[in-house]
């Protein structure tokens, strides 16, 4: 084989490898980032309410929104609101569009954001739990409590995530401890 012979091989081989590079990456980045959607994020959000306890009549509750970063990059949460909601012994239960038919909690409790006045926005890094909390004052004559919780991604304005939860309060009698962790 010539020197000119070896030459036109080597550059048809490399010409050939450069193609078959191309379409390689080419799909690999169609699957990581297209079919596999790791261009989005991927965060397991959950709400919670806590009972601290009960005085005076009146229940103190912990709400709580965790929010899991389960992807491999890390994201900010622009947007992170809360409504807290009450149906008290004496309500008639009923529906409302609001919530998308779901039962009306007619009384609100408390509305708000987990995020400060003076912050703009949270961080969670790839691999992080976080936990936002808001101490709430309870009426005592609620007997079913509701958080409903929404955030938005900062880069992603149209993004948004909803999860909420309800609970029962437990009955207070007179024998029955006024005060306590549930």
């Amino acid at each position: 084989m010539s020197y000119q012979e070896f030459h036109d091989f080597a550059g048809a081989w490399q010409a050939w490898l450069t193609c078959a590079s191309i379409i390689i990456g080419g799909g690999w980045v169609y699957l990581r980032f297209i079919r596999q959607e790791e261009k989005f994020p991927h965060i397991e959000s959950a709400a919670e309410i806590k009972l601290i306890g009960r005085q005076g009549g009146i229940w103190v509750a912990e709400i709580v929104a965790v929010l899991e970063n389960k992807g491999k990059v890390p994201h900010r949460v622009a947007t992170f609101t809360f409504d807290f909601n009450a149906i008290h012994a004496s309500d008639v239960i009923q529906t409302s569009p609001q919530w998308r038919g779901q039962v009306d909690f007619s009384h609100k409790i408390a509305q708000g954001s987990f995020l400060p006045p003076d912050t703009a926005f949270f961080f969670i890094g790839p691999g992080v739990k976080a936990r936002y909390s808001w101490i709430a004052k309870v009426p005592g004559e609620a007997t079913m409590l509701n958080l409903h919780c929404t955030f938005q991604y900062m880069d992603r304005q149209q993004a948004s995530h909803t999860m909420e939860t309800s609970i029962s309060l437990p009955s207070v009698t007179p024998e029955s401890p006024q005060t306590g962790q549930n």
